[in-house]
């Protein structure tokens, strides 16, 4: 006998107690949609073009107001991976990676990556 069993999870919504997925349907939740999703890219940022801490990469149709997330891609030999983390580590939590108009700009805390990085980036709208 599962140990959960009668139990449910919901929420209050506008007209009561609303019971969570899978029996939520998506017109009991306002702004069920919320936009747009796109990606996963993979962009590699090159150790030679970081140009004071910052690195900007063109992409097609990303706007500023998009919701970015970028994940780490390692590759390579176990020491090249360990490099790549380290150099992952440098991009700043918080203004690290911004959407622009057809951009992404990242940006690096105290010093750039000396190897070259390779992010997936995926993004909403």
């Amino acid at each position: 006998m599962p140990s959960n069993q009668g139990f449910t999870l919901s929420y209050k919504g506008q007209n009561g107690y609303i019971p969570l997925y899978p029996n939520t349907t998506t017109d009991q939740v306002i702004d069920w949609d919320l936009g747009n999703y796109y990606g996963p890219i993979q962009i590699t940022l090159l150790a030679s073009n970081w140009s004071n801490n910052q690195q900007t990469i063109a992409v097609n149709g990303i706007t500023s107001n998009d919701i970015l997330n970028c994940i780490k891609v390692l590759s390579g030999t176990e020491a090249e991976m360990k490099d790549q983390d380290e150099a992952y580590s440098l991009l700043d939590p918080y203004i690290g990676i911004k959407s622009l108009e057809n951009e992404i700009r990242f940006t690096c805390t105290s010093s750039s990556p000396t190897v070259d990085l390779t992010v997936q980036i995926d993004w909403a709208t």
